[in-house]
């Protein structure tokens, strides 16, 4: 039997809504609890997107919960407990894998007639639940037979049976609504089905909220249908009745332009049918992608549809794959010039290095030439002043004039001599700058010219355990990558030797970061080091510093949400010591 849930969306969709939400029929299962607020929480695209990362946990809940109802019915002996429970089990995978729900439809059918034909109401049950499964399907000449069965006269139908029977038949008529040359024959056949439907619907419930809603949708005033609903929502009662009117009240918002409300309500509708594990599609989360598309966030987007597909794909939900081929070719071509503009971004960066890199090799070899030419003239002022003290002591006998011509010589060499000191402190500055990392890498091929010829001479005295030893060893690795970090932490605080400071006036007292003895950067500094570096893919973080990248992404997310401008936190972190490096 239909749920309330399934009966809402088969109604606002035969108001002339988008054809998508027939993911979420048959959603007979109730939710688990899932907590809203009567003055509801806004969640952003960062808590779907964490959400979304944890859809593998609930596809294994919901696996589990199908095998604990298959092993009770392993032991079912009674003919009536095996039915039920056999429809239990379609239940589970009518939104989730329709190949198997059209398995255990025909296992209903099968005990109906083998075991219980004497009782034709299951045998009529069994065969609505397989014709439900060829709407989803595409079969839908296999549905309008069944339907048009001698078995389902008015005469013989029960009422208990009839909100099954016209929510399948109006799901049949919208399906084939969108098959152009039976357009107009659908359209009729879908007002008598909503007719029918209302005549069962529970007076005086949120549900007929929801279908005076729908009565206004298909009058188009959308306005007035939203009202309805956005009264009706405080007064709902349960997850099944709150997760029903979000998602509509999300689509009414869609339909009257309200883009930022409408996504609001998607991402609030996508979590809430990703969270309740009865499903595998979710019909939300693909028309997020088409809002999100619009807006330009073609990124996400795109994960999204991709997503949407994927699962779309193994349900077997032949409309619904349909549905986002349609609007996958527009999203999947912006994606990939997106990609195509960010890979000519980064060839362009590298054309930037290699340009810098040439430069800083000409500099060297300017240095270079100039700290020979310094070595030089020191030389020959060298040889000078040596002849000349020679010359001295030679012509020391002569009078005060040469007396005076030495002393003026010793000036002129002192001054050379001064000169040249302070060419000297020139070339230490900007070794110092320019030849840090060669110098560095030089240092750590000597190392490993040092460690292999330990390994060779071990290896030769045929010291094979002391050479295991050191190859399982790994103190080797993190003393030269302590050190590393150490030149690291000094080269950067000399390239912004505020950022420490910069960083911690971004938090309030009590959150600021405390340096211990000795310690230039700890983890978390570094991490936006490398970040003001221009290194913001956590991947890269994670290699760099030899850690997790989900150590990484705790100290992003952690550090930004203790900060005092979350939002534009790592935007802040770019701005750091900027003056200095202009200067």
């Amino acid at each position: 039997m239909f749920t309330l849930y399934e009966f809402g969306l088969i109604l606002f969709r035969a108001c002339g809504g988008r054809v998508i939400s027939l993911l979420l029929l048959h959603f007979t299962v109730a939710f688990p609890a899932i907590s809203y607020a009567k003055d509801e929480r806004t969640y952003s695209l960062e808590d779907l997107d964490q959400v979304l990362t944890q859809r593998k946990e609930y596809n294994v809940l919901k696996e589990r919960k199908i095998r604990d109802v298959k092993h009770l019915l392993d032991k079912a002996i009674l003919p009536d407990e095996r039915f039920r429970l056999q429809k239990a089990i379609y239940k589970q995978y009518i939104n989730y894998q329709l190949d198997s729900a059209l398995v255990y439809a025909g296992q209903m059918l099968n005990t109906s007639e083998a075991i219980l034909h004497r009782q034709s109401i299951y045998k009529m049950e069994a065969m609505l639940h397989t014709a439900c499964v060829y709407t989803h399907t595409g079969k839908y000449n296999a549905c309008a037979e069944i339907l048009e069965s001698d078995i389902f006269t008015e005469n013989m139908l029960p009422d208990s049976l009839k909100e099954l029977y016209f929510g399948v038949q109006l799901a049949l008529n919208r399906a084939l609504f969108e098959v152009v040359h039976e357009r107009e024959d659908a359209r009729i056949g879908i007002q008598s089905s909503v007719d029918s439907l209302a005549v069962y619907l529970p007076s005086n419930s949120i549900w007929s909220a929801v279908n005076l809603s729908h009565k206004y949708r298909a009058e188009g005033d959308y306005n007035k249908a939203l009202a309805v609903l956005l009264d009706a929502y405080p007064k709902a009662v349960g997850n099944e009745e709150r997760g029903t009117v979000v998602y509509y009240i999300s689509l009414l918002y869609s339909l009257i332009g309200d883009k930022e409300q409408a996504k609001k309500f998607y991402i609030l509708s996508a979590i809430t049918e990703i969270k309740a594990r009865e499903k595998k599609v979710y019909a939300s989360l693909w028309e997020l992608a088409e809002l999100l598309y619009d807006e330009g966030d073609v990124e996400r987007a795109h994960r999204y549809i991709e997503i949407s597909l994927q699962d779309a794909i193994y349900s077997g939900t032949y409309r619904f794959i349909l549905k986002i081929q349609q609007i996958l070719p527009r999203i999947a071509q912006a994606y990939n010039a997106k990609i195509t503009q960010e890979k000519n971004k980064v060839i362009k960066g590298a054309f930037v290095i290699g340009g810098l890199l040439v430069v800083m090799v000409v500099l060297v070899l300017f240095v270079m030439r100039q700290n020979k030419k310094v070595l030089k003239a020191r030389k020959e002022t060298s040889e000078a002043n040596g002849a000349l003290l020679d010359a001295n002591s030679r012509l020391n006998l002569i009078g005060k004039e040469l007396h005076l011509r030495n002393a003026e010589l010793q000036l002129v060499n002192s001054q050379l001599l001064f000169l040249n000191k302070e060419l000297v402190e020139m070339n230490v500055v900007k070794e110092t700058y320019l030849s840090k990392f060669i110098d560095l890498c030089a240092e750590y091929i000597d190392k490993l010219d040092v460690y292999r010829m330990n390994l060779k001479r071990l290896m030769q005295d045929s010291k094979f355990e002391t050479v295991l030893r050191e190859l399982q060893s790994a103190q080797y690795i993190e003393d030269e990558f302590k050190y590393f970090l150490s030149n690291f932490d000094e080269t950067f605080l000399k390239i912004y030797p505020s950022f420490v400071d910069e960083f911690n006036r971004l938090f309030p007292e009590g959150e600021k970061q405390a340096l211990k003895n000795n310690e230039l950067l700890n983890t978390e500094l570094r991490i936006f080091a490398l970040i003001r570096l221009g290194i913001k893919d956590s991947n890269k973080i994670a290699k760099f510093l030899r850690c997790s990248i989900t150590t990484v992404y705790t100290y992003r997310s952690k550090t930004k949400n203790k900060s005092l401008c979350p939002d534009e936190f790592e935007d802040r972190i770019m701005e750091c010591s900027r003056e200095e490096v202009l200067l």
